[in-house]
């Protein structure tokens, strides 16, 4: 039995608890970030694909509505995500100086990662280079290419598939981008996998590659049906686009496993909705410098800034002796 009052040593106690509060803080958080498999950068991506990321395009709004300002390529030219999609043309013009690309597959993990809005920024920015372009949408279950452009779907791809149309009927041209000609999904078949795997189907994407120097395919997400494994087949180069937060690290290692097992030509990925300082975007570049001087530039004479972005560029993509 003790002798003396018991005092407790409160200071120490209240020591002890934070110490041990930060203890069980940091093993949660860590538990967390474990369990957590969500794509959150760049390096991730990287490490994931052991592909190139050719691009790191910013969040900006209207990347996922699927509206016109989607292509911010052509409604802002002279913005930050504009400059990374240029970008991504400067990485594919690389890749083409050591084989021909003439048809350019773009695909992702799954919905909702921006594939759509990547091939139709990528196809503006090519066509602006002075290359003649047609961006052809594949995805027959989920079209959007004529959302982002507003365009009519009521005639396209499938129609071509059908015998329901010609080529020159279902392509439609943008106003203010001269060298690009969209094709459309057209109506939904009841069968997409058995339309695209046929023989019109490749023949068609071939004869379109004939008379343009880039074809973009956009088609739907790996890992939700095998039409893009079936396309890969016909491209030159796939791309996959992966966006922060919405794709899953084991996901894109899936799918890329999917595409490598039919010997898909893949090039690169592209990080999507990136969120982070204007520095950091494009392809290994800071593209704040001397944007805010551009844009005021292209502010006073527009017209001239356009007639820049259209000219060739040194390097060519699927060159046509034809030109």
């Amino acid at each position: 039995m003790p002798t003396a009052p018991y005092a407790p040593k409160m200071l120490n106690n209240v020591a002890i608890a934070l110490v041990l509060g930060l203890l069980l803080g940091a093993a949660m958080a860590l538990l967390f970030e474990n369990l957590d498999t969500s794509l959150r950068s760049e390096e991730e991506l990287k490490t994931v694909s052991g592909l190139d990321v050719l691009a790191v395009i910013p969040i900006y709004d209207g990347d996922s509505k699927g509206e016109e300002m989607s292509v911010i390529s052509s409604t802002d030219p002279t913005s930050y995500p504009a400059e990374a999609y240029r970008s991504l043309r400067t990485a594919v013009q690389f890749l083409a100086i050591d084989r021909p690309i003439r048809t350019v597959q773009v695909t992702s993990p799954r919905p909702g990662d921006g594939k759509t809005t990547t091939a139709a920024n990528f196809a503006v920015a090519v066509a602006r280079a002075g290359k003649r372009v047609v961006l052809v949408d594949c995805d027959l279950r989920n079209p959007r290419v004529h959302r982002c452009f507003g365009l009519s779907n009521e005639h396209g791809f499938t129609s071509l598939l059908l015998g329901e149309g010609t080529f020159e009927g279902v392509g439609q041209r943008i106003p203010g981008e001269p060298n690009l000609l969209v094709v459309p999904s057209g109506p939904i078949p009841p069968d997409p996998s058995e339309l695209l795997s046929g023989k019109r189907a490749q023949a068609l994407l071939a004869g379109i590659a004939d008379v343009a120097d880039l074809v973009v395919i956009d088609s739907p997400p790996v890992l939700a049906v095998s039409d893009p494994l079936v396309l890969s087949a016909v491209a030159d180069g796939v791309i996959l686009v992966a966006s922060v937060g919405n794709s899953d690290r084991n996901q894109i290692a899936k799918a890329l496993s999917q595409l490598r097992q039919v010997d898909s030509p893949l090039i690169g990925a592209v990080l999507n909705r990136f969120k982070g300082d204007s520095s950091t975007y494009g392809y290994g570049y800071g593209y704040g410098y001397g944007v805010k001087n551009t844009q005021e530039a292209a502010k006073k004479s527009a017209k001239k800034s356009s007639n820049k972005d259209k000219e060739p560029s040194p390097t060519l993509i699927g060159s046509n002796d034809n030109n």
